[in-house]
């Protein structure tokens, strides 16, 4: 039983009917402005249009983003409020130790394999810093992943993708998830494999990843935590890797704002940091 996920589902859908925010069966908006905070910018709608995660839907077709548990929605209300801001307070937040000069979404850092690459959520780019951040809401709670998470491209029989990147133990942990170790149950630990060969891809050892989760009370969120722990004592030390939640990011964030920043930081707070949370 996914408790985490339907108790945050049920707070979203709170948070609607106290805002007169009209959504259907499933938790979907009427359209996706909607469910944001301010209209999208037009750099991120170019962003999202761009994207293969189909975010923004169609004329006759709602899109992911219109959902109230939508992970994409959860980014775009802490993240493009910064589009065209100083993204100083940001960069203190997610304790980059460098200050961020612009950010993206759906950002795609190609794996060499043939097919589409999986998109990040964000990307921030400082001077000779790329940093691609993966954004989750309601997920690690839901459905179990896949027995084998991989497609066959990532395992050709003469070559050793990660291992030629200089990752040897990403490679180790990358070919026991295909064989079905069970060692992951909320986190989706392929997926950042994946991106980790991405942005290796780059060319230098210049690149971070972020993992950016939405906690709630209780053993999921424990669990899931132990997991994002394990996941990074299980890859190589030289991927500067780091895992922190919405709340202890919105938390570092708060104290950075300033007056004209009040409108914001009450939507956040009221919609996703207050009541319950972790």
């Amino acid at each position: 039983m996914d408790t985490a996920r339907s108790e945050i589902l049920q707070q979203q859908l709170a948070w609607a009917a106290a805002h007169g925010v009209v959504v259907d069966a499933k938790g979907y908006t009427a359209a996706v402005e909607d469910n944001l905070f301010q209209p999208l910018s037009a750099a991120t709608r170019a962003d999202f249009v761009a994207g293969s995660g189909d975010e923004l839907g169609s004329t006759d077709r709602k899109g992911k983003m219109c959902a109230l548990h939508s992970s994409s929605a959860l980014a775009c209300n802490v993240f493009d409020y910064w589009r065209t801001r100083d993204l100083s307070a940001v960069s203190r937040a997610l304790d980059l130790g460098v200050t961020a000069k612009a950010l993206r979404f759906e950002a795609k850092f190609p794996t060499g394999l043939d097919g589409v690459p999986p998109n990040l959520d964000l990307a921030l780019d400082a001077d000779g810093v790329t940093m691609g951040a993966e954004c989750k809401f309601t997920e690690p709670f839901g459905s179990s992943k896949s027995a084998q998470p991989f497609k066959s491209k990532y395992f050709p029989s003469d070559r050793k993708l990660w291992g030629e990147a200089g990752l040897p133990s990403c490679q180790d942990l990358a070919e026991g998830l295909q064989k079905g170790a069970p060692q992951f149950k909320h986190l989706n630990a392929a997926q950042l494999l994946k991106h980790v060969l991405g942005l290796a891809k780059l060319g230098t050892r210049s690149f971070r990843l972020i993992y950016l989760w939405y906690a709630w009370p209780g053993l999921e969120s424990e669990t899931h935590a132990s997991e994002v722990a394990a996941f990074a004592a299980a890859i190589d030390k030289d991927v500067q890797f780091r895992a922190l939640t919405f709340q202890e990011f919105f938390r570092a964030l708060s104290g950075n704002l300033k007056a004209e920043d009040s409108g914001y930081a009450a939507y956040l707070g009221e919609r996703y940091f207050g009541g319950r949370t972790a």
